[in-house]
């Protein structure tokens, strides 16, 4: 299967990022929705014109099929393809995998961060599949994190549930 990493060439195969007819509609760059041309017959092509990744969860969620199961959700969706769901419970049986949303309480100021600490965060967690940073000046998120812990032992994941994360900020000194 093709890792999620491969999906933007498959993607952009489809068609060219325009606005929809009427300028409706958007993803989260505020483009538009990827509109497909002269795509090949196929479940995709049956659904609609559009294929907006914002029906996958956007910001990371839909990787996380890739991580936990093996599973590429937008191969499966414009190949009309249905995992083996069987197969890989038996797989991955006694694991359990986690997106961590790293977000910032409200009362953090985005533009007064200075930098942050990516691996102390990632220190937190004994199995990390991937970190993926974000622009923290935009969005009260600094991270993406893909972690994988037994399934009998959730205590790393009950630990940065409720836990602040300002701890992992360098702020900018004021003038």
């Amino acid at each position: 299967m093709r890792s999620p990493r491969t999906v933007r060439p498959l993607v952009s195969r489809l068609g060219r990022r325009r606005a929809a007819p009427g300028g409706r509609g958007g993803n989260l760059t505020q483009r538009g929705p990827l509109v497909k041309e002269d795509a090949p017959r196929g479940p995709a092509s049956r659904s609609g014109v559009l294929f907006n990744p914002l029906r996958f969860g956007g910001w990371c969620a839909a990787d996380l099929a890739h991580f936990a199961h093996g599973v590429d959700p937008y191969r499966c969706f414009l190949r009309g393809e249905r995992p083996d769901w069987e197969r890989i419970a038996e797989r991955t049986a006694g694991r359990t995998t986690a997106l961590i949303v790293a977000d910032l309480p409200s009362s953090v100021d985005l533009a007064a961060i200075a930098a942050v600490d990516h691996e102390g965060f990632a220190a937190r967690f004994s199995h990390v599949l991937e970190l993926r940073p974000t622009d923290h000046t935009r969005y009260p998120v600094f991270a993406f994190t893909f972690v994988r812990v037994p399934a009998d032992d959730h205590s790393e994941l009950r630990a940065v549930l409720g836990a602040d994360l300002r701890e992992h900020l360098r702020m900018r000194r004021p003038d």
